[in-house]
């Protein structure tokens, strides 16, 4: 009898797994900053556009929101809560004496930058006051009466969605054997189906993220040998709970967090870029500021740095699309591209924007960062036509023109 994860994180344990991941801040080693040089180079990671598989609703052909649940317990097991941590089991009944004994010590794991908090550390008046001033002055706004009701909808109560969204999870304890048999007999499905050809288990610890409501179910199954002695069997299913507790709280903490850049960018983009109605020739613009007010402003709130948030944004896959050969003051449509190729195009086309304004930024010092808001500023007044004469406006806003960092002649 064999048993196979669906999800490469699936390995020796099912206690091990998490279900989910950060938004754009992929699994791969980030590549390193962009260096001052003209035209920029874009340091090439290994990976495809960094995508959020999970962090989504699972919809219905029909487009309802559906939800996986999973509340009911094999053939011959049983559902019980354990005393003091409130973690919920499946369990053989005859398992029961030592099965509560041995996770009753297992205490509710917590984290910094759970959903609950991120929502109010987002939501203090310090840090909304001081978020809102900064954006202000880096949008070139004249109010931020707009940016402050986008900030409470799209920021702070976003967050306190997902306070809402935590998935129940039952731990099925039992060995291999008898969750082949519950599988073979129709139990499980759809986190569970059984494989005739192959003769094994399939299993998917995933559950989707929604926008608002609770997440799926999930049963994470805890294996045991009923060969071995006692004492083996108990601290096997202790070690598996307890780490798979851990990584289901990091991975929330981390969603959290992600949920929080993200948003930042859609706030940015709604309330910054998409009144300026950019042209295709001008989009470098917002994918520049958009990418780079993000990774200045979430670190107050979350545990990413700025250059982490930076390198993760301007990833790309050379081998599809490489950014250097990307000319921001001429981008390929996207109707043009092969539907596949777009994604690629769009993430080359962002690593190159993120450069030319990180480049602009490190080379003039410490004060680097007030070009974004004199650009912004003078982008709004001048309502330049085109790339080339957001080129010109940028020059008369900040003396320097970006003609040959954006990859024309």
């Amino acid at each position: 009898m064999r048993i196979r994860w669906t999800s490469a994180l699936a390995t020796a344990s099912a206690a091990a797994i998490v279900g989910f991941c950060l938004l754009h801040v992929t699994a791969a080693p980030p590549p390193a900053a962009p260096a001052p040089v003209t035209p920029p180079p874009v340091a090439p990671p290994v990976t495809p556009p960094p995508v959020t598989p999970n962090v989504v609703p699972a919809t219905s052909p029909a487009g309802a929101t559906t939800r996986r649940t999973m509340d009911t317990p094999p053939p011959g097991f049983v559902k019980g809560t354990v005393p003091g941590s409130g973690m919920v089991l499946f369990y053989l009944p005859k398992d029961k004496d030592w099965v509560m004994d041995a996770l009753k010590g297992i205490k509710p794991t917590t984290r910094a930058n759970m959903p609950t908090e991120m929502a109010e550390k987002l939501g203090s008046p310090a840090v909304r006051s001081k978020m809102l001033a900064g954006l202000k002055a880096d949008l070139g706004l004249s109010d931020d009466k707009a940016l402050a009701d986008k900030y409470d909808t799209m920021l702070v109560g976003r967050e306190k969605m997902l306070t809402e969204w935590q998935p129940s999870v039952y731990y099925l304890v039992t060995t291999p054997q008898l969750l082949t048999t519950a599988v073979k007999a129709g139990w499980g499905r759809p986190q569970f189906g059984y494989n005739g050809v192959s003769e094994q288990v399939e299993y998917n610890p995933r559950y989707n993220v929604p926008e608002t409501g609770k997440a799926d179910d999930t049963v994470l199954p805890v294996f045991y040998d009923d060969q071995k002695m006692q004492t083996t069997i108990v601290k096997a299913v202790q070690t598996q709970v307890e780490q798979s507790e851990n990584n289901r709280v990091a991975g929330a903490a981390s969603i959290a967090q992600s949920r929080a850049v993200q948003q930042l960018m859609a706030l940015v983009k709604d309330v910054g870029i998409e009144p300026l109605k950019l042209k295709r020739d001008q989009e470098w613009l917002g994918l520049a500021v958009t990418g780079y007010l993000a990774a200045k402003y979430a670190p107050s709130v979350t545990e990413f740095t700025k250059e982490k948030i930076l390198n993760d944004l301007a990833q790309f896959n050379p081998q599809v699309v490489d950014a250097n050969t990307v000319n921001l003051l001429a981008p390929t449509d996207k109707d043009v591209l092969r539907k596949e190729v777009v994604p690629y195009y769009e993430a080359a086309m962002r690593a190159r924007s993120l450069a030319v304004l990180h480049n602009l930024i490190i080379t003039r010092g410490e004060k680097g960062e007030e070009v974004i808001g004199k650009i912004m500023a003078k982008v709004r007044e001048a309502k330049p036509a085109d790339g080339a004469a957001l080129v010109k406006a940028i020059q008369e806003a900040i003396n320097v023109d970006l003609t040959r960092d954006l990859g024309g002649k």
